[in-house]
């Protein structure tokens, strides 16, 4: 099984985390990631995601987001964001810089 790019202690963001999705936390996890942040708007996908191991779950379209992904990255961002769903979320894992003057995780 890859990775798809997660590094320990580096965060990652897993975006639609019904079904499948959820399923992505635990290897995130076991590579060692350092926050693992599921993402989704519906609270029972969210809650699962949970119990798979995400440290935290955010709704995508909260106008506090990008505030909590700082707060749960330390101000790093995160070091790659995966989308586990079709649609309209881009296909393959996307690199979010980190905030302004933090630093980041690499």
């Amino acid at each position: 099984m890859g990775t798809g790019a997660v590094r320990p202690a580096r965060s990652v963001g897993i975006r639609g985390v019904g079904g499948l999705g959820a399923h992505a936390v635990r290897p995130a996890r076991m590579v060692g990631a350092a926050s693992v942040l599921a993402i989704d708007p519906l609270p029972s996908a969210r809650e699962r995601a949970l119990l798979f191991g995400a440290d935290v779950a955010l709704v995508p379209l909260a106008p506090d987001f990008a505030e909590a992904v700082r707060e749960a990255t330390a101000g790093r961002g995160l070091y790659i964001a995966h989308p586990s769903r079709s649609g309209s979320v881009p296909s393959g894992p996307t690199r979010t810089p980190p905030t302004e003057g933090a630093g980041g995780d690499g």
